[in-house]
């Protein structure tokens, strides 16, 4: 039997199990105790942070047979069809292909048939911003006046892009990236569950790659289980070449033979992570980290703890950010915004980093003669 990923198993079917929403969780729990739902609602934020879930949850939830303190109960026909699927009254949209004036006609006749086993009937426009301005139209007239027994939930990326005569016809929740702590807390809990041995800095490698996004981070895992052995811990190197990752040791090279005025070696470091096919948005994005880190350590060491850090790791930048001059830090972030342009003018970016790196190295010596 195939295994299913890691981000399909591990989906959400409850709100205590939705991974660091928990203002929004809170309003609808709160909201279907108290019978006080809206007819329409706008989940908006980046991607792979609930929304489609959490609408899921939602629709489970007023139509569970067995309901439990507002929780779906997960196990009664209504639960499994709508989490499975396969439910005739939750009907799920793209909107980005579904846009159409003929869309929107085609469902307002399917909404004027009574659900079929559900109490209430929701529809659930993914990608909402990408309605035609003649499907909008159509369906500002279902919303205004919709049949009592259809919610409507429109999840969206883009807010802004969104129409405003839809906007102001619905409670929005803003859907916020999570934080790195809540990623790495559920990471835990399913490595526990499926018995994958696994170091701490790994863990936090997948975490910090998955930019606020709990699916980018069960994605994450799935890399690095499915690349290493049976019964081989995932080491932070392990987790490093699955993800195509750059070992922050490798920042910490960098930044050395920087503050040693060794060009050679920068530069050589450099073109080594390049020549082994590292994607340059993680090499800048590890850069950057690297730096924000040691600039954190400069002025706040006591409070790097809440920073997702190793203590391994903490006490390796409190020790090495003493070495580091304030103005060489502000210098090395302002020249990294350079580094950045210079990608989005398609320019040779080891080239670009070179310069960087030369530049920095300059400013050392300057500093160094003060």
């Amino acid at each position: 039997m195939t295994q299913k990923p890691f981000s399909v198993k591990y989906r959400p079917k409850k709100f205590s199990e939705v991974v660091g929403q928990e203002t929004s969780t809170r309003i609808l729990r709160n909201s279907i105790k108290r019978k006080t739902l809206h007819t329409s609602y706008i989940f908006y934020g980046m991607y792979g942070v609930g929304k489609t879930t959490l609408a899921r949850i939602l629709a489970a939830s007023e139509n569970c047979l067995e309901p439990d303190n507002g929780e779906p109960c997960g196990k009664c026909s209504n639960c499994i069809d709508i989490f499975s699927g396969k439910s005739q009254d939750i009907i799920e949209t793209n909107a980005a292909k579904e846009r159409g004036i003929d869309d929107i006609r085609a469902l307002s006749d399917r909404l004027r048939i009574a659900p079929i086993n559900c109490k209430t009937r929701y529809v659930i426009f993914d990608e909402s911003h990408s309605l035609g301005k003649q499907a909008v139209e159509a369906l500002l007239k279902i919303i205004e006046e919709p049949p009592s027994n259809v919610r409507f939930v429109f999840c969206t990326t883009d807010i802004q892009a969104v129409i405003p005569t839809i906007v102001s016809r619905c409670q929005c929740l803003n859907f916020t990236k999570v934080s790195m702590t809540d990623i790495s807390s559920n990471i835990k809990y399913i490595c526990d569950k499926e018995n994958i041995n696994i170091e701490e800095s790994s863990i936090l490698l997948a975490s910090r790659m998955a930019n606020g996004s709990v699916r980018n981070s069960l994605q994450n895992l799935q890399k690095m289980v499915e690349y290493s052995n049976d019964e081989e811990k995932i080491t932070e190197e392990i987790a490093s070449k699955a993800l195509g990752a750059i070992s922050n040791n490798s920042f910490f090279i960098i930044s050395q033979s920087i503050l040693d005025k060794n060009v050679s070696k920068s530069m050589l470091t450099i073109n080594l992570l390049m020549s082994e096919g590292k994607s340059s948005a993680y090499l800048l994005e590890g850069l950057s980290y690297h730096l924000r880190m040691i600039q954190l350590a400069k002025v706040c060491s006591s409070n790097l703890k809440y920073f997702d850090l190793t203590e391994e790791e903490i006490k390796k930048y409190e020790i090495y950010s003493s070495k580091f001059h304030l103005a060489l830090i502000k210098e090395m972030i302002d020249r990294l915004y350079d580094v950045y342009r210079g990608m989005t003018l398609n320019m040779d970016l080891t080239l670009v980093l070179e310069k960087y790196l030369i530049e920095c190295i300059i400013f050392v010596s300057k500093l160094s003669k003060n």
